[in-house]
C-alpha cells in the first residue's frame, strides 16, 4: 500500500516537473516573425521603400493618400521636401510634431526594406515614439537587427526575424505596411500603397497565421513594384 502511494507520488512528480519544463521550454522558445508581400511586379529596392510598422497597439499612419510625402522617425527627409514645406499639415501643426502627436507615437518598431539596406528603428528606453518630440534626428537605427530577407519570386519580399527583437517583446501585434518612392537621395519619399484598413492585431505565438489578398486597385496608379496585392504573415 506504502510502496503504491509511493510510486503515484514518484510518478505525479515527474508529470508535474515534466509540465512545468514543458512550458519553460515554449516560453523560452525563439519565435521567427515572418512576413511575405507580394507585388504586381518585380520589387525594386533601388527606387522604392517598403515599411513594415509594427506596434503591440493599435496603430495610426498618415492617409495613404498617392504622391503625399510620408516621413518617418529618425530619417533625414529628402532635401526637395524639408518636410514638405507645402504640406498644410505641416503648416497649420507646428512642423514635425504634427506627426509625433497624430501617428508615430503609436509605433513601436518600424522596418525599412531598400536601398541596398534593412533598417529597424525604435524609441529606446519608452514603448513608443515620444509625442512630444520635436527633433526628428532624436531617433537612431539599431544597427544590431539582422534579418534575413529574400526576393523570390521577383514580386515578393519575404522578411523574417525573432520576435524577441522587437521592442518591448509583444503579447499581440498591430502591423501596416506602407511603400514610398524616393525621388531623390533621402532614404524617405512619396507614398505609393499600403495596408491602411486592416486593424486587428495578431498573437504573437507560434502557429500564427494570416494574411489576405487586396481586391482593390490603389488610387493614383503606382508602378507594379509598389502595387500591394497581397500579404502574409506566419510566427513559428
Amino acid at each position: 500500500m506504502l510502496k503504491n502511494a509511493f510510486r503515484l507520488i514518484v510518478l505525479g512528480s515527474f508529470l508535474l516537473s515534466m509540465g512545468c519544463a514543458r512550458t519553460v521550454e515554449e516560453k523560452n522558445k525563439v519565435l521567427d516573425f515572418n512576413v511575405r508581400l507580394t507585388f504586381a511586379g518585380p520589387v525594386n529596392l533601388t527606387n522604392f521603400r517598403y515599411y513594415v510598422i509594427l506596434s503591440p497597439m493599435p496603430i495610426s499612419i498618415p492617409a495613404i493618400v498617392p504622391s503625399r510625402y510620408f516621413p518617418t522617425p529618425g530619417e533625414t527627409p529628402g532635401f526637395e521636401t524639408s518636410f514638405d514645406v507645402n504640406n498644410i499639415e505641416i503648416i497649420n501643426n507646428n512642423g514635425i510634431n504634427f506627426y509625433y502627436r497624430s501617428f508615430f507615437s503609436t509605433w513601436s518598431d518600424y522596418i525599412a526594406i531598400g536601398p541596398g539596406l534593412i533598417a529597424r528603428h525604435y524609441p529606446s528606453g519608452s514603448t513608443t515614439f515620444d509625442a512630444t518630440t520635436t527633433n526628428n534626428a532624436r531617433y537612431q537605427t539599431n544597427i544590431n537587427f539582422v534579418p534575413i530577407l529574400s526576393n523570390s519570386p521577383s514580386n515578393t519580399l519575404n522578411l523574417r526575424f525573432p520576435i524577441q527583437s522587437l521592442s518591448p517583446e509583444f503579447e499581440r501585434i498591430y502591423f501596416k505596411f506602407v511603400i514610398v518612392k524616393r525621388t531623390d537621395s533621402s532614404l524617405t519619399g512619396y507614398v505609393q500603397d499600403g495596408l491602411d484598413d486592416f486593424s486587428l492585431p495578431i498573437e504573437a505565438k507560434s502557429g500564427t497565421i494570416i494574411g489576405r489578398g487586396i481586391p482593390h486597385a490603389p488610387s493614383g496608379s503606382p508602378e507594379p513594384a509598389a502595387w500591394l496585392e497581397s500579404w502574409e504573415i506566419t510566427i513559428f
